[in-house]
């Protein structure tokens, strides 16, 4: 692995195109994914100094990932595959890679981070609202508002614990262990995050978010239709209700059925 300086080699062999996942979880992925295609995970954190590497702008970023994508795969075609931040980061790569004249041949974004230059109100909390005005009160309808709600306040109170100690490690000029690295690392990387801003590209692209109500839908369509064209495919995982859902079952399980059905044939 000496190598590469961002690049993970999970999945080595295969006759189709690799599929490069920034960020995310590229490992639990390429255990069940169907096709025949390599499987690399790119990110910083795979290495203990990644706070000493982290790039001021995504465009920078992007770049670095790309040194290591054209070692094992000059040519392309690419297949790209982003979650969260690394949605952007995976969407700067293609902006590049298209630049450069190379081939982007589909690009997924799972919940991409926005800039807040471009920050859009999408009212995700609102979809409770429409789930009891299609379903009515019922003791079932209850009890699935209250589990969500419990799942919401544990994850953030989770979330948020995690990133009082991360900053609390950082501050005492400690290494964080490997199972936290990620929440210092989208720390460091947030300057670059809130700068960034979106330009409009040609690309086969889908995009999946959790659940919203259909003013949210609305605008994330307008948004996405003004940068990547009205072909633009945007997927809402009904029943997911934070971030994090999609790198646990059922949503990671969609995802993988995605991708065996859209883009890995």
């Amino acid at each position: 692995m000496n190598q590469y300086q961002t690049l993970m080699p999970i999945k080595t062999k295969g006759e189709l195109p690799p599929l490069f996942c920034v960020h995310g979880e590229p490992l639990r992925m390429a255990m069940r994914i169907k096709a025949d295609r390599p499987i690399y995970g790119l990110s910083h954190i795979y290495h203990s100094s990644f706070q000493e590497s982290v790039a001021d702008s995504i465009e920078i970023l992007a770049s670095q990932y790309l040194e290591d994508v054209y070692k094992v795969c000059p040519k392309g075609p690419y297949y790209l595959l982003g979650f969260s931040a690394g949605s952007m980061v995976a969407f700067e790569m293609a902006r590049q890679l298209m630049a450069g004249g190379k081939k982007v041949e589909y690009l997924v974004m799972v919940e991409p981070s926005i800039g807040k230059r471009e920050k859009i109100n999408t009212k995700k909390t609102d979809a409770m609202k429409d789930y009891i005005q299609t379903v009515g009160w019922t003791p079932k309808s209850i009890n699935y508002l209250i589990y969500r709600a419990y799942k919401s306040l544990i994850s953030r109170t989770f979330t948020l614990s995690k990133r009082i100690y991360v900053s609390l490690l950082l501050s005492m000029g400690k290494d964080l262990p490997e199972n936290l690295r990620w929440l210092g690392y989208l720390r460091a990387l947030g300057p670059a995050i809130n700068k960034y801003k979106y330009n409009s590209i040609n690309c086969r692209a889908t995009l999946i978010y959790r659940d919203m109500d259909q003013d949210g839908r609305d605008m994330v369509h307008s948004m996405w239709s003004e940068i990547l064209g009205p072909e633009v495919e945007i997927e809402f995982s009904e029943g997911a209700a934070g971030h994090n859902d999609f790198m646990e079952d059922p949503h990671l399980s969609n995802l993988i059925l995605l991708l065996d059905n859209r883009i890995m044939k």
